[in-house]
């Protein structure tokens, strides 16, 4: 059994660093992040954040870079782009997941 550890803090900022982050959205977006996050294998141990920005702390197995943890999670920012040009990654678009109970 190989055994890894390495820790991220990653941090997303919105954009011109606007406080678009509302307080009654953060724990969906908290839950969504974590999702991604669990999806990818990796593992969460804190988010965290402002009005205008979203920290993370993760462990990220080798077999993921940190781009594609980026573009798992970056994919929200370009929803509109993608609905419009029908480029979707449909294993990103699930919310199903965010209403069931981790097991």
């Amino acid at each position: 059994m190989t055994l890894w550890r390495t820790y991220y803090h990653l941090i997303w900022a919105t954009h011109d660093r606007y406080p678009l982050i509302l307080t009654d959205y953060k724990p969906i977006l908290h839950k969504y992040l974590h999702q991604k996050i669990h999806n990818l294998d990796a593992q969460n141990y804190a988010i965290g954040g402002m009005p205008d920005h979203i920290h993370l702390i993760v462990s990220i197995p080798p077999k993921i870079s940190i781009a594609e943890l980026d573009n798992a999670i970056d994919y929200v920012k370009r929803q509109k782009q993608h609905h419009a040009e029908s480029t979707l990654i449909h294993a990103l678009e699930s919310v199903d997941e965010l209403r069931k109970p981790r097991e």
